[in-house]
């Protein structure tokens, strides 16, 4: 058998070996990651809610500058096949207090509440006193029946 044969004869079984070495590392080595068993945990030193519980977020620290001693933490649990990632995480979409959220609460987690939107509710809370119910929220200038519908299940007065 001639060299340049031979030589080809390795380069064909070291590419082979090569190959075999990248299937069997995706194979084996890369997690196998199912988005409805995640869920995103945003407060470390309090349990989980327990089904139909409201989940309360720890208060910041001002002394240390507003900083919360809490960080994102993914964790997984076995939840209903088939829910989407908003479902399966319970935490993800959490009731806001529109009697007791600021400006920025109410921008960052209602969709569809701007900031301006945000200012608007506020500003009606000081004026008029707190909302007896989530209805009310519909006093508000630019609240409208399609945002409310956005929103009231992610809202509470209590």
């Amino acid at each position: 058998m001639d060299t340049e044969a031979q030589h080809i004869k390795y380069l064909i079984i070291v590419t082979a070996m090569l190959c075999a070495v990248i299937i069997g590392y995706s194979a084996f080595y890369v997690p196998d990651a199912k988005m409805s068993e995640v869920i995103v945990k945003t407060d470390t030193d309090a349990a989980p809610p327990a089904s139909g519980e409201e989940y309360t977020p720890a208060q910041p620290d001002w002394s240390t500058g507003g900083a919360s001693h809490s960080t994102d933490v993914l964790s997984s649990r076995s939840t209903t096949a088939g829910a989407s990632f908003g479902e399966a995480a319970g935490t993800a979409k959490r009731k806001v207090n529109i009697n007791t959220a600021g400006e920025n609460e109410l921008a960052s987690s209602l969709d569809g509440v701007g900031e301006v939107l945000a200012g608007r509710i506020v500003e009606y809370r000081e004026k008029n006193g707190k909302f007896k119910s989530i209805e009310d929220i519909k006093k508000v200038s630019g609240m409208g029946d399609k945002k409310f519908e956005n929103i009231k299940d992610n809202i509470t007065v209590g």
